[in-house]
């Protein structure tokens, strides 16, 4: 286990890590150790444009995250702790965004200030400008978020699940309002399992792609990912070193 945790993530890591310091180009990337120089790490840290850049990578993961754990625990709690009529569907709803596998393109069709349905519909009631804009941090993080819900449902849902009612019960036998109860009882349980949900899809916000890709980069909203897309691929030519150090 620990040889295949090596060759997976502590050889690419490693070569990454070190041409973050060096002067390269595609055809020279390795373990080398020649034309070594700190300018990556200058240039990338030294322009105002990485700190708008970390701050809108910030916002994006922060707001994502929250978005998921409001519609994913609403509905986890929902379908295991309450007698909601056609509860049972819930999941299976809750699964359409694994189906969907382009959702920023969705959302682009029905947001895009010159193409979105909702958008002409909007203009053609006689009001002027789009309703809403795909291509703004607001829209990303909405996106994102619900993404992310299904993955926030499945963890919380577990947590509810195995969770025991006779403590619940047992304070509501005492007199404890429900209030009360979700607050000393149900919430106490849960932490652990929202810590773990928090810091997961915090991760995952961070890390994303293709909705920072198609919603934020034609509008130049930069996060880290489309940030290290853009000095591989969008510059040119390629600054692999400048990549590697973001």
């Amino acid at each position: 286990l620990t040889l295949g945790l090596v060759v997976l993530i502590a050889f690419p890591l490693t070569l990454l890590v070190l041409n973050s310091f060096r002067d390269v180009t595609a055809g020279n990337l390795g373990f080398g150790l020649s034309h070594l120089t700190l300018g990556n790490y200058e240039a990338a840290y030294s322009s105002p444009r990485t700190f708008t850049m970390l701050l809108n990578s910030l916002w994006f993961a922060v707001g994502s995250m929250i978005v998921a754990l409001l519609l994913g625990g609403t509905l986890a709690f929902l379908a295991e702790r309450t007698d909601l009529r056609f509860r049972e569907f819930i999941p299976a709803i809750v699964m359409v965004p694994l189906i969907i596998v382009q959702k920023g393109i969705a959302w682009i069709f029905l947001l895009s200030p010159k193409i979105g349905l909702l958008n002409r519909v909007w203009q053609g009631l006689g009001f002027d400008g789009p309703l809403l804009s795909a291509y703004s941090l607001p829209a990303m993080i909405w996106v994102e978020g619900i993404s992310m819900s299904t993955l926030s449902f499945l963890l919380i849902g577990a947590t509810l699940r195995r969770m025991d009612p006779t403590l619940e019960e047992a304070a509501f036998g005492s007199g404890a309002s429900t209030v009360k109860v979700l607050y000393r009882i149900t919430l106490p349980l849960l932490v652990p399992a929202l810590a773990g949900v928090v810091l997961l899809l915090f991760i995952r916000g961070l890390e994303a792609f293709e909705i920072p890709m198609l919603l934020g980069f034609n509008a130049r909203i930069f996060v880290f990912s489309t940030n290290i897309y853009y000095s591989l691929r969008g510059a040119f030519p390629p600054q692999y070193g400048l990549g590697f150090a973001y």
